[in-house]
Parts: C-alpha cells; structure tokens; sequence
C-alpha cells in the first residue's frame, strides 16, 4: 500500500507530482499473471517510482486470487474494494475449519458450480432432476454465502483451509478504501469499482460506512442504458469535480475498456482470460485511449 485512510478509511487522497509514474488496472479476479504480464508490456516499473491503483474484484475467479490479495501487500500496489472483495471479506468469516472441508468436498464434484449457478436463479426443480448433489446446510440457507460461493467464490474452498484463511487474513489487513482520488499538476482522478451514486462524488468520497449491497460497488444502470442505446453519450453527465473516474466491474465488449466523456471503465472481463487493461494515469488525463 502507498496510500494512507487519514480519517476515513472509506476514502483515501494521494497526490503525485507526475502522472506518468501511476498506472491503473481493471478487475483481475485473481488472474495475477495476466495483470503481471499486463503491466510489463505497459512500461511499469517499480523500480522507476511506478505505482498501480486496482479497480477492485481483486479475488474471485481463478486459484491465483492468494497470490492476488498478497500482491497488494507491495508498496507499489493500491486499489478499491470490489462487489467481489466484500462478498470475500462477509462470506468468508463465517467458515470454521469443519464448514469449510463440507463445502470443500461439496465443490469436488464436476457439477457442483452450474448447480449453484441455476440453483440462485431459482431452478430449483431443473437441479433437482440433474444428478443433484445435496447442498450444504450454509449454503442453502444463506442467501449472502450463496451468492458469493455462486458467483465464482468456490476457488475458495479449493486452495486448502491454511491457504485460504491466509488469503482472507491478508484482504483484512489491506484495509482497502471504496474510493481514491488522486490529484495531479494536469487535473485529478477519482477511482471507485462500479458507479458513483446520483452523480455526486463529493458526497461518495465523504462516505465512511459503505454497505455491502452499496451501488458504488454493483450498479451498472447508466452503463447498460448507454449500450442499450437509452442514453446517448451527450446525455452521459460527466462526473463533476473530476477530470476523468476509472472505473471497474463492468464492460462494454469483452477485451476492451469503455470510454464515455470522463468515465473510464477499465473491466476487460479478465474472468474470461482476457488481458487486464493497465494504463497510465497521465494518458487518461490526455484522453489517451490504448492502441
């Protein structure tokens, strides 16, 4: 971590001399490599002064999310909270060591993730007649655990309890804020991993309790509308107070970020394997898209 909570640890203020030394990256969900890969192939190095802010979603979706919470432990390394790291930071808790091997041996069986997945979409007669394996008990009666375990929270329960309990102690410690902002000589930045509520920044940053269900970590309504074609990208209000918001959490074409006045939705779908989008904070301020 390079950034300090001051009085709010919902919200953190850096301020860099030259924003061509900070970088950005979208959601990772724990595919640390690509993001690693990603991040050489952007010029970054740390050893140059460079600092990356991650849009958060750091966990969930591949076995590399231990190696991604320990990643944010560099002094290079910052990021937001994700819908995903909350779900994580919750769900997790609630797991003693007996819990946690019933669910562990529940995930060992090939159908138990698309079970899950129609199981929260509510088809429960549809699971039931396809070789049903009984749930355990948290999960069936657990609307929050399942949702997290569901949406890609079952690597989890396939690392092993000393690596998994590792990996929940170290997304404590990160204590990660639900916004940054950073200010530069060419204008400031504002990061926060899904939408900034009604529009109003300065009223998200001042924040100091974000609940769990917060639009600031899950909505996508202004995004879809706009590629719904609903809103124009006139109609797309900048975020005031901003010179540009880096966004994560949602995508408008797979492998590619979503650029709409000055919001920049840096979520690539790395979940899927594709290349995490690492930019400089200086190109976004120039209005730089990637080549």
């Amino acid at each position: 971590m390079f950034t300090s909570p001051g009085d709010n640890s919902a919200h953190r203020t850096i301020y860099i001399d030259d924003p061509g030394t900070l970088f950005f990256a979208g959601d990772i969900h724990g595919h640390i490599h690509l993001l690693k890969e990603a991040m050489d192939k952007a010029g970054f190095k740390p050893e140059s002064g460079h600092k990356i802010i991650l849009c958060g979603d750091v966990v969930d979706g591949h076995r590399g999310s231990t190696q991604a919470v320990a990643f944010l432990h560099h002094e290079y390394v910052d990021s937001v909270l994700g819908n995903h790291d909350v779900m994580m930071l919750n769900e997790a808790p609630k797991c003693d060591e007996k819990t946690y091997r019933i669910i562990a041996d529940y995930f060992s069986h090939d159908n138990a993730v698309w079970q899950l997945k129609e199981y929260i979409r509510g088809n429960y007669r549809f699971v039931m007649e396809k070789d049903f394996v009984p749930l355990p008990q948290i999960i069936e009666q657990d609307r929050d655990f399942l949702r997290w375990v569901a949406n890609d929270g079952d690597w989890y329960f396939r690392c092993g309890y000393g690596e998994a309990k590792l990996a929940l102690r170290k997304l404590q410690e990160a204590n990660l804020p639900n916004t940054i902002e950073i200010k530069t000589p060419e204008g400031n930045i504002g990061v926060v991993h899904a939408a900034v509520p009604r529009l109003d920044w300065q009223a998200l940053r001042s924040k100091r309790d974000v609940a769990v269900n917060d639009d600031s970590l899950w909505a996508r309504r202004r995004l879809v509308a706009y590629q719904e074609g609903k809103i124009s990208s006139d109609d797309f209000r900048d975020i005031e107070g901003l010179n540009a918001l880096v966004l994560g959490h949602s995508n408008v074409k797979p492998g590619e970020i979503c650029v709409i006045n000055n919001s920049w939705y840096l979520d690539t779908n790395t979940k899927s394997g594709n290349m995490p989008c690492v930019i400089r904070a200086s190109d976004i301020l120039a209005g730089k898209k990637p080549g």
